[in-house]
């Protein structure tokens, strides 16, 4: 199981297996490598804010408590009426929009297999995909909303970690939508919506596919995908700070429950809440995580029922 250091408490012996960013735009010749020097030590501290060093592979112990990423300071949020406003008129009918979002709907699927792919291999984020993804989304949700929400729907099990991520981005736009963000801020979300598990690319594959029996371990282990996100985004050039809250904030609960810093209601903007919501209402009705799905009439009422606690 990989560890994310902060370079300052890198030592020799220990192997580093990963950068937070490509190995070419590193000066070190071999992907993975033992730490032998104190030049290491240092060209590390200098270029990397953390990285991730297998403790199977160290000549020296490593230990868990380690693991850390320097985390923004708690902020209360901007007030929400500054961005709800009516809720804009369609632009088009169902019948004319619906083949344009399958179109979509399906090139953004293949955009972020690829975009979460190159991440996955250490390469770096391509921001302007992300955004050409978003963008087109964005469009169609705004000419008619109903298109790819009822394209969410017809789940796809081949690739549930791709599809959730378009899914939740087609939610919190529609969300954005009804509450009459501009495009700009819808287009600012959809990114947040569309990253927000891109930290998950870091979490061993055995523990996203059988996160059922996993233990307390596994399961802190999968938590740390929020900072994990949130440190590929901090160190990808051309993203709003909201994207990188969105990351690491998604499991926050408004109750202060939720993980990683246990913020509560008041330290969560709307960006990051929209994004929560939709990322709880996908995965309870496709039933992510080994759980049955449940129908969308109950999923709403239980987050109806939750809205003191949990959500806004």
């Amino acid at each position: 199981m990989k560890v994310m250091i902060d370079p300052k408490h890198l030592q020799k012996g220990m192997y580093v297996a990963e950068l937070d960013r490509p190995w070419l735009e590193s000066p070190f010749l071999f992907q993975g490598f033992r730490i032998t020097n104190i030049d290491e030590l240092e060209q590390l501290d200098n270029i990397c804010e953390y990285v991730f060093v297998d403790p199977e592979k160290s000549a020296i112990p490593v230990p868990s408590n380690l693991s850390a990423i320097p985390m923004r300071s708690k902020v209360n949020r901007v007030k929400t009426s500054i961005y709800i406003k009516p809720t804009p008129k369609f632009e088009t009918t169902f019948e004319q929009e619906y083949p344009k979002a399958r179109e979509m709907y399906n090139l953004s699927k293949d955009n972020v297999t690829n975009i979460f792919g190159d991440v996955r291999l250490g390469r770096s984020l391509d921001v302007a995909e992300v955004k050409y993804t978003v963008t087109s989304m964005v469009d169609s949700i705004v000419r008619h909303p109903d298109a790819m929400m009822l394209l969410a729907t017809l789940q796809d099990k081949s690739n549930q970690a791709v599809t959730h991520a378009v899914n939740v981005c087609t939610l919190a736009i529609t969300f954005g939508r009804f509450l009459g963000f501009e495009k700009k801020e819808l287009t600012e979300l959809g990114m947040g919506a569309l990253l927000h598990d891109i930290g998950e690319t870091k979490i061993p594959k055995e523990i996203l596919e059988n996160f059922s029996n996993c233990n307390s371990d596994d399961i802190k282990t999968f938590q740390d995908h929020t900072t994990f996100g949130a440190a590929i985004l901090h160190n990808t050039k051309g993203l709003p700070d909201s994207v990188i809250a969105i990351a690491r904030d998604h499991h926050e609960r408004a109750n202060g429950s939720g993980y990683p810093q246990s913020l509560s209601v008041e330290q969560l903007d709307i960006f990051t809440m929209i994004v929560a919501i939709s990322d709880v209402y996908d995965n309870v009705t496709t039933g992510m995580y080994g759980k049955p799905p449940v129908p969308c009439t109950e999923t709403l009422k239980n987050i109806y029922v939750w809205r003191e606690d949990l959500f806004d």
